[in-house]
C-alpha cells in the first residue's frame, strides 16, 4: 500500500539517480530473473507437495 508522504525509488526519474545505482538495479533485475527462471512452476511444487504428502500418509507396519 502506497502511504502518503512516503517516496520509493520508482517515484524518481531515472534521469535522477545515480549512473552506479542504475546499474546495479539492471544488474539485480537480470540476476533475479535468471535465478526465478530456476524455481519450479506452480504445477511443479503442487505435483512436489502430493508427492510428499502421499509418501507421508502411507500406512506403516508398527515395530
Amino acid at each position: 500500500m502506497h502511504q502518503i508522504g512516503s517516496r520509493h525509488h520508482h517515484d524518481f526519474p531515472p534521469e535522477k539517480l545515480d549512473p552506479d545505482a542504475l546499474a546495479r538495479r539492471d544488474l539485480l533485475r537480470e540476476r533475479g530473473v535468471r535465478q526465478a527462471a530456476t524455481w519450479p512452476t506452480e504445477d511443479e511444487t503442487v505435483a512436489q507437495v502430493l508427492s510428499v504428502y502421499d509418501e507421508l500418509t502411507q500406512p506403516r507396519p508398527m515395530i
